[in-house]
């Protein structure tokens, strides 16, 4: 799992989470539940609670691989993470998640699914 984030003046920054932190995060009994099909809000409270509680105690540099990347070029890709105003409630939202009524573009909610 990484992004890469890209400021004109500054730079292109890639953040990546380490496998170290992955593979303690995966020892956790809240992704047992999630191998069963089970999703977060149907899993125990205190079993949710434990995992969220243990990685806002890690320290960023366990859980982050963070490096420069002084050659990238982003180049934007047709329906990936491009985004665009919905003309009815204003919500930014992905490209893919965009159609058009009347003419204009709009969020899924507001299309009327």
């Amino acid at each position: 799992m990484a992004a890469v984030f890209d400021h004109p003046a500054k730079g292109a920054v890639r953040y990546s989470l380490k496998p170290e932190f992955i593979d303690a995060m995966g020892k956790f009994p809240f992704f047992a539940f999630r191998k069963q099909g089970m999703e977060p809000s149907q899993i125990p409270a205190e079993v949710r609670d434990e995992i969220l509680k243990w990685v806002y105690e890690q320290a960023a540099d366990f859980i982050f691989k963070v490096e420069d990347k002084p050659d990238f070029k982003f180049t934007p890709v047709k329906g990936s993470f491009n985004k665009t105003k919905c003309s009815a409630c204003g919500e930014y939202v992905f490209e893919r998640y965009v159609r058009t009524k009347d003419g204009q573009p709009v969020c899924i909610p507001c299309s009327g699914y």
